[in-house]
C-alpha cells in the first residue's frame, strides 16, 4: 500500500548483549585465633562460582599482613591451584601456611584472593578478598635448628690448652664473674639465666671456670631482658687483664639490630694498656658459651652464639 510517507517506517533502538561470565568469590576463611611466630596456620577456605558461566582454572592466593589493604604491605605465602568451577559451584580447601620465624606480635591477618593471578575475567573483579585477623604472641627462643656459630679466638699468648665454657641448654649469658688481682684476670665464666618465652630472664646458672684463683672478684651483670652479645678483652703479653661485655634487649636481637652498638656493661679487671680485641656474635645472636686458652689463667678468649627466634 502506497503511504503517504515512505520514510518513517523503520526505528532502531540500541541494545547491549552481556556474555555470561564467572564470578570467584572467597565465601568463608577459618583456622585458630592466637599463635605463637613460626607455627604452621591451616587455613581453610571456601571458594564459590557466584556467576553464571563456568571458571576456567585459576590461583587461590594466600597472604599475610599487618593491614587488611589489597594494594600494599602484604606477603605472599601460598599459591594454590584452583581447577574449574561450573557456575554456582563450590570448593572448600586446607592449605598450610606457616608464620616467620621473627615477626611482630599483635594482630595481623591472612588475606585470602580468588583468581590471585587475574586468569578469570569475571563479571565483579572487585569481591576476590576475605580477611581474617589473628593474633600473635610475643614470644622468643633459641634457635638450635641453625648451627651454633663459633667466633675465632683473640689474645696475644697461643700457651696452653683451649677449654669450652657453655651455659646450660636454654641459657644465655647475661653477665660475666670472675677474679682480678695485679694485672690479669685469674678466673673467668659465664652468668646465664634460663630464657623465658616472654624475653624475661629466668633461673640463673653459671658457667664452668676459665682459669684459676679466687683473689678479688668482680660481676658485671645485664638488665633483665637483656642479653650478652659482644665480649672485649684486654690483653697484656701472656694473659688477658681486663674484659668489657656488650649487651643487647631480646627485642633488638630478633630484630637484627647491630651488635658493635649494644649497651657496654662497664669494664672489669685493667682498664687500660695492653692490646685490645673483640669477638661478637652475629646480628641476631646472643651469646651462650665462651671457649679460650688457659694454663693456669686465661690467655685468650672466644665465644659460642645461638640465634634468636619469634615475635618481638
Amino acid at each position: 500500500q502506497k503511504e503517504y510517507n515512505e520514510g518513517n517506517n523503520t526505528r532502531s533502538y540500541k541494545i547491549t548483549v552481556s556474555t555470561a561470565k564467572p564470578d570467584l568469590d572467597i565465601t568463608s576463611v577459618t583456622f585458630n585465633s592466637t599463635y605463637n611466630a613460626g607455627n604452621v596456620i591451616s587455613v581453610k577456605y571456601t571458594i564459590k562460582n557466584i556467576g553464571k558461566a563456568t571458571a576456567t582454572n585459576s590461583l587461590t592466593r594466600i597472604w599475610l599482613s599487618q593491614n587488611t589493604s589489597t594494594s600494599s604491605g602484604n606477603t605472599l605465602k601460598y599459591n594454590s591451584s584452583e581447577l574449574s568451577l561450573a557456575a554456582n559451584g563450590t570448593r572448600t580447601v586446607t592449605r598450610s601456611v606457616t608464620l616467620p620465624k621473627a615477626m611482630a606480635s599483635g594482630t595481623w591477618y591472612i588475606g585470602v584472593q580468588a583468581d590471585g593471578a587475574g586468569q578469570v575475567s569475571e563479571s565483579n573483579e572487585g569481591n576476590n578478598w576475605y580477611w581474617r585477623s589473628l593474633k600473635v604472641n610475643k614470644n622468643v627462643y633459641i634457635d638450635t635448628a641453625v648451627s651454633e656459630y663459633k667466633s675465632a679466638l683473640v689474645g696475644t699468648s697461643t700457651l696452653g690448652n683451649v677449654f669450652s665454657r657453655r651455659c646450660a641448654t636454654g641459657y644465655i649469658a647475661t653477665g660475666v664473674q670472675g677474679y682480678y688481682t695485679g694485672s690479669y684476670i685469674r678466673n673467668y665464666r659465664l652468668y646465664c639465666r634460663k630464657l623465658n618465652s616472654n624475653g624475661t630472664h629466668g633461673t640463673s646458672s653459671v658457667s664452668p671456670w676459665l682459669g684459676t684463683g679466687t683473689t678479688a672478684s668482680f660481676s658485671s651483670l645485664a638488665a633483665n631482658g637483656n642479653y650478652l652479645v659482644r665480649q672485649r678483652g684486654r690483653f697484656g703479653a701472656s694473659y688477658l687483664e681486663g674484659t668489657l661485655s656488650y649487651s643487647r634487649t631480646w627485642q633488638d636481637v630478633l630484630k637484627g639490630a647491630s651488635n658493635y652498638t649494644g649497651k657496654s656493661l662497664g669494664e672489669k679487671g685493667k682498664t687500660s694498656g695492653g692490646s685490645v680485641k673483640w669477638v661478637s656474635c652475629p646480628n641476631g645472636s646472643v651469646i651462650t658459651g665462651i671457649y679460650g686458652r688457659a694454663t693456669a689463667y686465661p690467655r685468650q678468649i672466644g665465644v659460642y652464639c645461638r640465634k634468636l627466634k619469634g615475635a618481638w
